[in-house]
């Protein structure tokens, strides 16, 4: 593990809104996240959803990095072609990515992106961490799970310390390296300790700090320059982003998210 810099107590904020201008709060000082929660879900989300329990509505991985607002549009148009959903809520499920795209270059400047989107099956193989970007990125990202188990994350009043959730970050890399590359009693060990820091992570007060992005949520969050996380040096106080996590378990979910490049 690098060696760390000295740190202060953990002081930033996850803000819940209830106005999609709320998530340019993202900018002020101290807040890792905003969770825009809207009054009323449009009608195609229904559709969306429904097609999602069936299994007939598919998105394989898809990551583009470095592209532009209209090559996003254009990979939504294909990946859409081949789907389920009727014209009209392929329509609403297009405007609405487009819509996170645009807010992305409000919020960030910038002319490109990185784009994913997905539906998967909740697993183990990612627990709590912060997002990265290059060096002198933007620190912001949009995100949105519109059908299946949300996103779960850490209230950070409830955060020992940075200090302690790096220590968590290094050593579940660690475990998961082991789980990947040995077989037999290695293997299994590891993949216990892996479950024990995921069901009771060592950074947090108490279980009641770990919480879940309400349904149907945007999320506009902070990642973290990567100057001051991967480093041999790392800095707890500027390497400060939204602690979150996928969920490791239940039905499929569909999430779309987009930052700066």
């Amino acid at each position: 593990m690098p060696n760390i810099a000295r740190e202060r107590a953990v002081t930033e904020r996850v803000l819940i809104a209830t106005h999609a201008d709320d998530l340019d709060q993202i900018r002020d000082d101290g807040v890792q996240a905003v969770l825009f929660v809207p009054h009323d879900l449009p009608e195609w989300i229904d559709e969306l959803a429904a097609a999602m329990d069936a299994g007939t509505f598919e998105v394989p991985r898809t990551i583009l990095h470095g592209c532009s607002p209209s090559e996003i549009e254009s990979c939504i148009d294909r990946l859409l072609a081949r789907s389920v959903l009727s014209p009209g809520a392929a329509a609403g499920l297009k405007m609405d990515i487009l819509g996170m795209v645009e807010t992305c270059r409000r919020l960030t400047a910038a002319t490109r992106y990185r784009f994913r989107c997905l539906t998967d099956t909740p697993n183990c193989d990612c627990g709590f961490h912060v997002d990265t970007v290059a060096a002198h990125v933007p620190t912001t990202g949009l995100l949105r799970v519109y059908c299946g188990p949300a996103t779960e994350y850490v209230d950070p009043p409830g955060v020992t310390s940075w200090m302690d959730f790096y220590r968590y970050v290094f050593d579940r890399h660690q475990l998961r390296h082991t789980i990947e590359t040995s077989e037999g009693e290695a293997c299994e060990l590891a993949r216990a300790r892996r479950d024990k820091l995921d069901n009771f992570p060592p950074f947090i007060e108490d279980t009641g700090c770990l919480k879940v992005v309400p349904d149907g949520s945007v999320v506009s969050f902070r990642l973290v320059d990567s100057r001051f996380l991967w480093s041999a040096y790392l800095d707890t106080r500027r390497a400060r982003g939204w602690i979150h996590r996928s969920p490791m378990r239940g039905a499929r979910r569909f999430m779309v998210s987009i930052n700066a490049v």
